[in-house]
């Protein structure tokens, strides 16, 4: 992803908030449950939206993110 479209555009570390079954959705690499940490990326192409989540796996030493969920959209998602 990278190298098709270079450095996001937006990122943002947050939760998956409690209550919320987010992180056992269909398509999902890694489940994640409430309060996990997750990370956000955003890049833009052509009026397109590239969104990848990454989940933070705990068997990782080195680097323990791992893209978990990629979605095109052809609008921006809100915060």
């Amino acid at each position: 992803m990278l190298e098709l479209l270079g450095g996001p555009t937006e990122m943002e570390d947050s939760e998956v908030p409690l209550g919320s079954d987010w992180g056992s959705q269909p398509g999902m690499t890694f489940r994640m449950k409430a309060g996990d940490p997750v990370q956000q990326w955003m890049f833009e192409d052509k009026g397109e939206f590239y969104y990848l989540w990454f989940a933070k796996v705990s068997y990782a030493d080195e680097d323990p993110w791992r893209v978990t969920l990629i979605k095109k959209m052809s609008r921006r998602i809100s915060a």
